[in-house]
């Protein structure tokens, strides 16, 4: 669910961290918000509740951070950008965190789904039953 940390580096005297390519799409953009609400929940919550499970709650919540990823036909959801996390909640805060991530990333994506439709950018899900 997160990018494997391989190292630091110093770059241009810029201090960076090698990553596994995350692949996939962001969320935040068209290519990326291809999932309705309730399958788009069900892969974030798995992604937040994998990071609690390891003591670590993603403190930058935001659809940029989150890459769509299919592997082996599969979808799933990649946190991205960890470089603000809650490491000292208790078991309960750690579970509380989760689901409100999880929640208020779904409004969020409700939301920005209504307005690549209204922009003309995905067609209405109405439309697409149709």
């Amino acid at each position: 669910m997160v990018p494997r940390f391989y190292g630091a580096i110093a770059y241009n005297g810029t201090r960076a961290m090698v990553l596994s390519d995350s692949g996939g799409a962001r969320v935040a953009r068209p290519e990326g918000a291809v999932l309705d609400e309730e399958d788009f929940y069900q892969l974030l919550y798995k992604a937040t509740t994998s990071l609690t499970d390891l003591a670590v709650s993603h403190n930058d919540t935001k659809l940029d951070n989150l890459h769509l990823v299919t592997e082996d036909g599969k979808d799933k959801i990649m946190m991205v950008d960890l470089e603000r996390v809650d490491m000292d909640l208790s078991e309960d805060n750690f579970a509380f965190a989760a689901w409100c991530k999880a929640d208020f990333l779904a409004r969020h994506y409700r939301s920005h789904l209504r307005t690549l439709e209204y922009d003309g950018v995905l067609l209405p899900k109405r439309l697409l039953k149709e």
